[in-house]
C-alpha cells in the first residue's frame, strides 16, 4: 500500500516496534532489500508488529523509489494465528481473525485491509508426516513436473527446492525447523517434546510449500484473480486445488515389483531400477541400452514404470501421495471441510483430476 493511502485511511504504526538484529521474533523474516538502484524499491525504515499474544511478529517496512513511497508487511499468517511451534495449517474460518487483528493494530478500517492491501508473494503449504527420516525421504524426490533436471538441494539449510521464474517449490524438515527457530526456552522445549512424540510413533514431520511471485502467477497456473486478502478468502478451496496440483507433480524414486503385466522392456527397465543404487545411475543405463543415450526420455520411461509398478514394501510415489492424502483427511475431519474427492483425483493424477481446473471449482 502506498504511504499516502495508508495515511489517507488514518492508518498509523504506533503498535510497531523498532527492529534489532537480536529480536527473537524476527529470525525467520526475509532479509531487507539492499539494492541501491533508484529504479528498485529501497528500504528506508524497518519495524516489527507483534501479535496480541506475543507469539509472533510481522516485519513492517517503509520503502521508496524515484519519489514513490509504500508500506510493506512480511511474515507468516499461520505463525501469527497458531504460534511458531504449531504443526497445523490455518483454515478459512480462522483467516478473518488475522485480518481483524491487523486492521486494529494498524488503525485501518477492516474493509481497507480486506480489499486495499495488495499481495506480492503468496506462500501455500502443508505440514505432513512420513515414516522416513528427512535425510532418507529427501533422496527419493527426483523430479518436479517436466523439469529436465533433478530438484536442487541446499545442504546448509537442508532444503529441497525448485526455483522457477515466478514460482518456487521447496520441501524441508519441519520437525527440525520448528524448535530451531524458537528462542524462548520453554516454547523450544515444548516444540522439541512434540517432535519427539511424533518420532516415537515412527512419524517425521516435513513441509512442502509453493510460493507464487505475484497475482500474475495465480493467473498463469490457476486462472485465478487473486490480488487481495479478500481474494484469498473467497478462493480458499481453489487454493487447495492449486497446491495439491503442484504436489502431484513431485516424482518419487523407488524400487519396483516385477510383474507379468509388464512388457519385456518394462521388465528390463525394472531390473535396472532395482539393481541401481542411485536414480541417476539407472537413468544412464536405461538411456544407453534403449534410447540412444537420451537421458530425458529414459527418465520419463523409468518414472512411468515406477508410477505403475512401485513396490508396496518400499517408499514410493504411492507412499508420498498417501501421506498428503492423510493430511487432507485430517484437515477435513478436524479443521475445515474440503472437496476431498476432487483433491484425491488431482493428487493421483487421474483423468478426472487432470481435467479439474482451480477456476471452475
Amino acid at each position: 500500500m502506498s504511504l499516502n493511502d495508508f495515511r489517507k485511511y488514518d492508518g498509523n504504526l504506533r503498535n510497531c516496534k523498532p527492529i534489532t538484529k537480536s529480536h527473537p521474533l524476527i529470525k525467520d523474516m526475509p532479509n531487507a532489500e539492499k539494492e541501491e538502484d533508484k529504479y528498485k524499491w529501497r528500504e528506508v525504515k524497518e519495524m516489527y508488529l507483534p501479535n496480541p499474544r506475543g507469539t509472533h511478529s510481522l516485519r513492517v517496512t517503509e520503502e521508496e523509489r524515484v519519489g514513490a513511497k509504500r508500506l510493506c508487511i512480511y511474515g507468516s499468517v499461520r505463525k501469527w494465528l497458531l504460534g511458531e511451534n504449531s504443526i497445523e495449517d490455518i483454515t478459512r474460518r480462522e483467516f478473518p481473525q488475522f485480518v481483524e487483528e491487523l486492521a486494529e493494530l494498524l488503525n485501518l478500517p477492516i474493509d481497507i485491509v480486506w480489499h486495499k492491501l495488495k499481495l506480492s508473494q503468496t506462500e501455500l503449504g502443508y505440514n505432513f508426516s512420513t515414516k522416513l527420516r528427512w535425510n532418507d525421504f529427501v533422496r527419493h524426490c527426483v523430479q518436479y513436473g517436466r523439469t529436465k533436471d533433478r530438484l536442487d538441494y541446499d545442504d546448509k539449510n537442508e532444503t529441497l527446492y525448485w526455483n522457477g521464474d515466478d514460482k518456487i517449490l521447496k520441501m524441508y524438515d519441519k520437525g527440525k525447523e520448528i524448535p530451531a527457530n524458537i528462542i524462548n526456552k520453554s516454547r523450544k522445549n515444548e516444540a522439541e517434546k512434540k517432535m519427539e512424540k511424533l518420532a516415537d510413533k515412527g512419524l517425521f514431520l516435513c513441509r512442502i510449500e509453493v510460493t507464487y511471485a505475484d497475482k500474475n502467477s495465480f493467473k498463469k497456473y490457476g486462472s485465478l484473480e487473486i490480488s487481495s486478502l479478500y481474494d484469498l478468502y473467497e478462493n480458499w478451496h481453489r487454493l487447495h486445488y492449486l497446491l495439491v496440483r503442484e504436489i502431484s507433480k513431485i516424482r518419487i524414486d523407488s524400487k519396483v515389483r516385477i510383474s507379468e503385466c509388464m512388457t519385456p522392456r518394462q521388465q528390463a527397465i525394472a531390473m535396472i531400477i532395482n539393481k541401481s543404487k542411485k536414480f541417476d545411475t539407472a537413468v544412464k543405463q536405461v538411456a544407453e541400452y534403449f534410447y540412444k543415450s537420451d537421458e530425458n526420455k529414459a527418465k520419463r520411461k523409468i518414472l512411468a514404470v515406477i508410477n505403475e509398478f512401485s513396490s508396496p514394501e518400499k517408499y514410493s510415489i504411492r507412499s508420498f501421495r498417501k501421506a498428503i492424502a492423510k493430511k487432507l483427511i485430517r484437515i477435513n475431519r478436524k479443521r475445515e471441510e474440503l472437496p476431498l474427492s476432487d483433491l484425491f483425483h488431482i493428487l493421483w493424477r487421474t483423468t478426472k483430476g487432470r481435467s479439474l481446473k482451480p477456476n471452475v471449482v
